[in-house]
């Protein structure tokens, strides 16, 4: 049996568009950072800013990619311009340690590559799109079909429920994915604890913290299903969502200053 991994490929919706691209370079340099200070000692991984706008990621288990992708999101500075991320699951006979990145052509990047062109060619683009294919995992492929689309199913409600948040809720509901407390959140912003919470109300933010939590959640059942290592897996996604956290709670004035 192989071994569990998950991949994504993040473009940038009318990256020609930005007035200045080498903010936009800069800035994807940056997230491949952050992304290496998220897993470090967690999940093992190899990513790469490469092709100008484009960052590719692979990473041990189900869960991760979708986990940082959703985190780049949810942090993501050009908001006219936002990231898009066809991804898949699947399994691989090689260390992740011992991938060049540049070079590996392993028919999983296949699937993540016309994931990602498939959200290209979308004039009403989700932000994330899995396909899978039954050459390159294991298990009971019609099952895990039916499970990835409802998964999408998943992240495209999740799409329209953001798209009806105003600015204000975006925020709010990006700082309580932070720091978990409306206390906080109303101190920082200057608000009441009861606009907070009222606002986040609006913005359906629990609606949309749930259906983060459902993917992860199958994407690891998935995972289990095929490996048998279920409560390892759910601490390792668990560890990755909290490291996240911290990571951008500790410079979390850059993060808002760049919203």
């Amino acid at each position: 049996m192989g071994k569990p991994v998950s991949i994504f490929i993040m473009d940038v919706t009318k990256s020609t568009d930005i007035d200045n691209p080498d903010l936009l370079t800069e800035y994807l340099s940056d997230i491949v950072q952050w992304i290496k200070r998220w897993t470090d000692d967690i999940v093992s991984i190899k990513v790469k800013h490469r092709l100008g706008d484009e960052i590719i990621l692979i990473s041990e288990n189900y869960s991760t990619a979708f986990i940082i992708a959703f985190f780049i999101n949810q942090c993501w500075q050009f908001k006219r311009n936002p990231p898009y991320f066809g991804m898949t699951i699947g399994d691989i006979d090689k260390d992740i340690s011992d991938i060049d990145i540049e070079t590996w052509n392993h028919p999983l990047i296949k699937q993540a590559r016309i994931a990602n062109d498939t959200l290209k060619n979308e004039s009403n683009r989700v932000p994330f799109l899995f396909r899978v294919d039954n050459n390159n995992i294991s298990g009971n492929f019609k099952q895990l079909e039916e499970m990835i689309k409802l998964i999408n199913l998943t992240c495209e409600i999740q799409f329209f429920i953001t798209t009806e948040q105003t600015e204000q809720q975006k925020l709010i509901f990006f700082l309580y994915l932070i720091l978990q407390k409306q206390v906080e959140i109303a101190k920082l912003l200057n608000k009441s604890a009861s606009t907070i919470s009222v606002q986040y109300k609006k913005g359906n933010g629990e609606i949309i913290l749930k259906s983060f939590e459902q993917v992860k959640k199958s994407l690891n059942a998935v995972q289990d299903s095929i490996y048998s290592e279920e409560s390892s897996i759910n601490e390792i996604s668990e560890n990755l969502r909290r490291s996240i956290m911290e990571n951008i709670k500790s410079d979390l004035t850059n993060f808002l200053s760049l919203k």
